[in-house]
């Protein structure tokens, strides 16, 4: 195979025609074929870096990119393009070389893969469509059994050459040739169809730029030097948090062809035509992302919850990484760089659960990265304020929650005359039809905090908890602005606080302010009546007065507020 020559000057542009030569050798294309296995293999390789024979041969590897943690790479031999999966450092021929075969083109250059959906993947690959130089993309949409449908790619190609194309996401970006410049465009694969093409301004400059590719936050192509050779850029932020580009080192770049870049893992991966290797273009691999540590606390607000657990470690897709116990506030995780985690803590003592926000392991080549997270639990607190039931919790002046069991003894109260509905009971509704079924789904309700509770007494029983610890129960009642007369009276029985003393007697006066009391007295009495025991909860009961928001109806402001937190 004749080596690949650049041969033209620093100072005059390359024409078309030797652009889109250029772009046939550098694209090693792949085609279907049947099982085969490297006929030539190289016995020795000095140049560094380079993946060595067991990945290279003396034909070409001139792109590579990855798919769901897969490495794949393109191989030139003579007139075959074959595609391989990179395994353990070795190569196998992937199942995507029928899917190429099938769409009848000639050249054909690496695809990029895309995941749509968990049944259709998206698949772009650039070749020759007629037996001219124009090279162009084009679009399937691929099941889970590799059967295609194509999709119209004719919005993204021009006359000139289209290639290069790397998927993150639904947005293709890839390389275009207009007036014999080459620089980086982008679309968006929406509702079945791309969008125009638009250059990526940020990255494009004079020179010539190809060979995109995206890792998260890691963005790495190629630009044409004055030597008329590519060089390997990435982008990184400043401490203005703007994007700028800067070239690889050393370590990454040479007075050669350095080419389709791609980070995988914590390495780029990228083929040269630097001497020393198997063939034409070899493929190879340098480290590039330093160690990122994770150091984390856990930090309670409230002081009597020991801090012993467990903190797990998931990354983006909810997968669990790591897992550590703790007996104090401190961890610590090695992460892989450029990837998004989050952690979740789990405390032994109190069974409750807190999760950090998605976080980024940052890709630094020049130095190790150290990240802090905090999980911060909060001084216990959980509201139970009913605000998602469409149904007022308590018949029109009546003072205990609709519940069954306290509509039935309501009627009974209308029945034997101790509420008659009218003269200084007149502010208490009769309970009508409805209210019936509204009874049912607040039983509903009440049974879900009630349960929760329970719970909660629960933890409190733990070996590892401050004895004097108790759940407090703040309930606050609720009325409408509906009038009460003065010569409304309260016709329940008389009230006593904790130590004895009559707080509310039978016969009584009564407002708004003192039916929100009452509502949430006996919204308190309920629970305690359910719950198997009370010894560790404290009781505090509030008035709310009018709930007086007017985008509510009236009935709807008939409500209470249930806060549970920790106290001791």
């Amino acid at each position: 195979m004749p080596k690949l020559k650049i041969q033209y000057s620093m100072n005059n542009k390359i024409n078309s025609f030797m652009k889109i030569v250029l772009s046939f050798l550098l694209i090693i294309l792949f085609s279907s074929c049947k099982s085969i296995e490297k006929s030539k293999t190289c016995s020795e390789v000095t140049s560094k870096n380079n993946l060595g024979p067991s990945v290279n041969s003396p034909d070409s590897e001139s792109l590579i990119n990855s798919f769901e943690n897969q490495i794949y790479f393109l191989q030139y031999n003579n007139d075959e393009y074959n595609i391989f999966q990179l395994s353990d450092n070795q190569t196998l021929l992937t199942n995507y070389n029928q899917v190429v075969k099938d769409l009848a083109i000639k050249s054909t250059g690496l695809p990029t893969i895309s995941k749509l959906d968990n049944n259709y993947i998206l698949f772009v690959v650039s070749g020759l469509t007629k037996d001219t130089l124009n090279r162009d993309l084009i679009t399937v949409r691929l099941d889970n059994k590799l059967n295609k449908t194509v999709i119209n790619s004719e919005l993204l190609n021009s006359e000139g050459f289209d290639g290069h194309p790397h998927l993150d996401g639904n947005r293709l970006y890839f390389t275009k040739e207009i007036n014999s410049q080459w620089d980086i465009y982008y679309s968006d694969f929406v509702g079945n169809e791309w969008t125009k093409p638009m250059p990526l301004i940020e990255v494009n400059t004079p020179a010539d730029e190809g060979f995109y590719n995206r890792n998260n936050k890691i963005e790495l192509f190629s630009r044409r030097n004055e030597q008329n050779k590519f060089d390997i850029f990435r982008s990184s932020t400043d401490d203005n948090d703007e994007k700028k580009f800067s070239k690889l080192s050393n370590d990454f770049n040479s007075s050669y062809n350095d080419i389709s870049p791609c980070l995988i893992g914590e390495s780029v991966y990228y083929s040269s035509d630097r001497p020393g290797g198997c063939g034409e273009f070899d493929l190879y691999a340098s480290d590039f992302c330093n160690n990122v540590v994770l150091t984390g606390q856990v930090i309670s607000e409230f002081e009597n919850i020991p801090l012993i657990g467990t903190v797990n470690l998931y990354n983006s897709n909810n997968q669990l990484v790591n897992s550590v116990d703790i007996d104090n506030s401190n961890f610590t995780f090695d992460l892989v760089s450029n990837n998004y985690y989050y952690l979740e803590y789990i405390n032994n003592c109190y069974s409750t659960k807190q999760k950090t926000e998605i976080f980024y392991a940052e890709c630094n080549e020049k130095e190790n990265v150290v990240l802090t997270q905090e999980i911060i639990l909060p001084d216990y607190n959980v509201e139970f304020n009913f605000e998602e039931y469409d149904i007022p919790f308590f018949v029109t002046g009546y003072y205990r929650p609709n519940t069954t069991e306290n509509l039935a003894e309501l009627k009974k109260l209308f029945k034997h005359g101790v509420i008659k509905g009218k003269g200084n009971t007149s502010y208490i509704e009769y309970p009508s039809d409805k209210y019936h079924d509204y009874s049912y789904v607040i039983d509903s309700a009440f049974d879900s905090a009630i349960e929760f509770i329970e719970l909660q007494l629960s933890n409190l029983e733990n070996a590892c908890l401050n004895k004097s610890i108790k759940l407090a129960i703040d309930i606050t009642g609720y009325s409408d602005p509906r009038k009460i007369t003065e010569k409304n009276i309260y016709p329940g029985p008389d009230i006593y606080d904790s130590e004895g003393n009559k707080v509310f007697k039978n016969g009584e006066t009564i407002d708004n302010e003192k039916l929100s009391f009452l509502r949430a007295y006996y919204t308190g009495e309920y629970i305690k009546s359910k719950v198997k025991t009370n010894n560790d909860i404290i009781y505090n009961i509030y008035t709310g007065g009018v709930k007086s928001e007017s985008e509510l109806p009236n009935d709807l402001k008939r409500k209470v507020k249930i806060s549970i937190r920790l106290q001791k």
